[in-house]
């Protein structure tokens, strides 16, 4: 009798990571664009496919089952600290099972709770690394062929909520990943070029400054990191780049005059400002450390009773308080207040921190309609800032080796 032997945990992960690509995919089929009645704005709202929601929860708990026993560190701690936490606060807002899939809901603490404890599986970190670059390729490409067609179909539109801007933060934060943990050679770094180009290109037709910093950051920093030039001449390259960006909005305000100056005054526009203000006007401290639940709200403006803020952290904060959101922040703080020279294949921890920082960045408010969700981007950036804990701890030992050996 042949006895098969299915690497249970590899199967799983490349089954969770089918379910987030086709969902992606299928809750914008056969959805339209949707325009304001004054032609002025295009929005697109994805359909919840809730038997792909259940079957990514599903199969997450399946592999956190067979990442066991539980490692004694500091991730460990922050991921059930998170699952706790989400355990009650999913009794305390108990909404049957429509909590799997409703936009904000404290389940989303125990799933990301579970990612942090799968993720210290080195096996699992592989199969993330050899199939990142893959899908950051994918998902830049997919955002650029969506941007060009929309375009096309509603020349002067500005857009709103949509695929456009989703699969853009997956194409962005994918990459950003990929790039602090590949060796490079000259393909890959004009990969990494090449999709960076196409998401600035993107973010141009968003109308997102903050879309748009990023992806030039990312461009910025790559080109900062792979030149093998000296640091005064990288340095003079990309004011050569600054400069050609002055002649190039010269032209485009001689040709794309009403175009250009709308796109630039998005970069002047502050709302977020508006909106912190009003809500640190009408919320207490103390309701942001204990959480008001899942139906918390605020009265902002026109809107009424409010429930959403722009920054992610504050917004969880308000829902479910301080507690999870300082155990979610703790790993991204042991990566970037780490104090280290040493490389980890060749490449420096400042590649670590600027893409968690970039991560950060957007959470905080930055990046236009894309928050704290159980997605691809999401699944991927803790598996990220658990590898980088991970070579941290490398590192320690090979520095307390170190010294064991100067002392002999």
């Amino acid at each position: 009798m042949i006895k098969l032997k299915i690497p249970i945990r590899k199967t799983i992960f490349y089954l969770l990571l089918l379910t987030f690509v086709g969902e992606s995919i299928l809750k914008y089929n056969g959805v339209q664009w949707s325009s304001n009645v004054y032609g002025t704005l295009a929005s697109m709202v994805g359909v919840v496919l809730v038997p792909w929601k259940f079957a990514q929860v599903f199969l997450l708990f399946v592999l956190t089952r067979y990442c066991g026993p539980l490692k004694k560190n500091a991730i460990t701690t922050a991921g059930l600290v998170l699952i706790v936490f989400g355990i009650v606060w999913s009794f305390w807002n108990f909404k049957g099972l429509a909590l799997i899939y409703l936009n904000g809901s404290p389940f989303l603490l125990i799933c990301f709770g579970c990612v942090l404890i799968c993720a210290q599986q080195e096996e699992l970190r592989g199969h993330m690394k050899r199939t990142c670059g893959i899908l950051a390729v994918f998902y830049s490409l997919l955002c650029f062929y969506n941007s060009m067609a929309f375009v096309i179909s509603y020349p002067g539109m500005r857009m709103a909520d949509g695929k456009i801007i989703e699969y853009f933060a997956f194409g962005l934060y994918l990459l950003v990943i990929w790039n602090s943990i590949i060796e490079r050679s000259i393909l890959r770094v004009a990969i990494v070029y090449l999709c960076s180009a196409l998401l600035v290109i993107s973010s141009i037709i968003i109308t997102s400054r903050g879309w748009m910093l990023q992806s030039v950051i990312l461009m910025l920093f790559c080109y900062m990191t792979t030149s093998k030039r000296s640091l005064g001449g990288r340095i003079y390259r990309v004011l050569i780049v600054a400069i050609a960006g002055i002649v190039l909005y010269k032209l485009m305000i001689s040709r794309f005059g009403e175009a250009t100056v709308f796109l630039l005054s998005r970069f002047s526009e502050d709302s977020r400002s508006k909106q912190l203000e009003t809500f640190f006007s009408q919320v207490p401290v103390w309701k942001l450390l204990i959480g008001q639940g899942i139906s918390a709200t605020y009265i902002f403006g026109s809107r009424g009773s409010y429930q959403y803020l722009d920054n992610q952290f504050l917004f969880w904060m308000f829902r479910y308080g301080i507690v999870p959101v300082t155990a979610y922040l703790v790993p991204f703080g042991m990566v970037i207040f780490k104090k280290t020279n040493k490389k980890i294949n060749n490449r420096s921890w400042w590649d670590r921190r600027v893409a968690l920082f970039m991560w950060l960045l957007s959470m905080g408010g930055l990046s236009i309609y894309y928050g704290l969700k159980f997605d691809i981007a999401h699944f991927y950036m803790l598996f990220a800032v658990v590898m980088y804990n991970q070579e941290a701890e490398l590192i320690k030992e090979d520095e307390n080796n170190v010294g064991l050996y100067r002392a002999k």
